[in-house]
């Protein structure tokens, strides 16, 4: 079993940090497999958007599923998970549910997850960070994704 994580980049109005579509396959796959001879259509792999947003970005996320639907999800229905550090409002929830027919979920985070653990060696970590950029390794050099997300809001004031 592998796990693969694609970062849609080219998703307007939410950054890139924001949306993953993340892919489970059960068997080795290839992309020749993914597009057969037999069939046009591509395979469907099994696979959930996982976006991190708060409640006052909801006019960008309306837009970033709105362009994810247009340009990919109409062929494939994935299900999405929307991931917020306090309740989705009810009226987020059915204005984005309304979006899409595929399968919509809210939950939480709790605080406390959205940050380093107190217990990391930050020193270690930062020197960890530093090797995998240095190595190439796409994104090596950030900070977890929910904590680049806590740090992006300080640094605007959102």
């Amino acid at each position: 079993m592998a796990v693969c994580t694609h970062l849609q980049g080219s998703v307007v109005g939410i950054p890139l940090r924001y949306v993953a579509l993340v892919t489970v396959f059960l068997a080795p796959l290839t992309f020749e497999s993914l597009y057969s001879n037999t069939s046009s259509a591509p395979q469907r792999a099994n696979a959930t958007f996982i976006i991190l947003c708060r409640n006052s970005e909801l006019d960008e996320i309306i837009q970033s599923v709105r362009e994810i639907e247009d340009r990919f999800n109409r062929n494939f229905s994935y299900p999405y998970v929307f991931l917020n550090d306090e309740p989705f409002t009810e009226d987020f929830k059915w204005r984005v549910s309304v979006l899409s027919p595929s399968l919509m979920e809210f939950g939480v985070i709790p605080h406390d997850h959205w940050y380093q653990p107190s217990w990391i060696d930050e020193e270690k970590a930062a020197a960890s960070r530093k090797q995998m950029e240095a190595d190439g390794i796409i994104y090596g050099g950030m900070l977890l994704v929910v904590e680049t997300l806590s740090i992006h809001d300080l640094d605007d004031g959102s």
